[in-house]
């Protein structure tokens, strides 16, 4: 009777333990946030760190550049993987994922690389 009871007692503790595990974010969905910018990195390597309150929206249908000294740009975008493919007026601008974890996003633009942070 006692081994029934451990028995059931571990099977609690099984369930309650991987009712405590979620899925893992995935890279598709995992980048549709509001992201800080924290620097760009220029093509000849030198790095601008830029102050507070520069970020970068990304949602499942546009992207919201929001960076102090030049307002809010607002992009359409589709995505292939890594690639997506912004959408200004009649011209469309690549933009690449480099890098991607739960706390930082690495985007090479036309600009440079963006590094971004949650």
């Amino acid at each position: 009777m006692s081994f029934i009871k451990g028995l059931g007692v571990m099977l609690a503790v099984f369930m309650n333990i991987t009712a405590c595990v979620s899925e893992p974010e995935s890279a598709e969905q995992g980048i549709y946030d509001q992201w800080a910018l924290e620097k760009i990195i220029y093509d000849d390597e030198s790095i601008n760190r830029l102050e507070q309150g520069n970020f970068v929206q990304i949602n499942e249908d546009y992207i919201l550049e929001i960076i102090k000294g030049y307002g809010n740009r607002r992009y359409s975008f589709s995505r292939d993987k890594e690639i997506l493919t912004l959408v200004s007026e009649n011209d469309r601008v690549i933009w690449e994922i480099i890098k991607y974890d739960t706390r930082e996003l690495q985007i090479k633009t036309p600009i440079g690389l963006y590094v971004l942070t949650r």
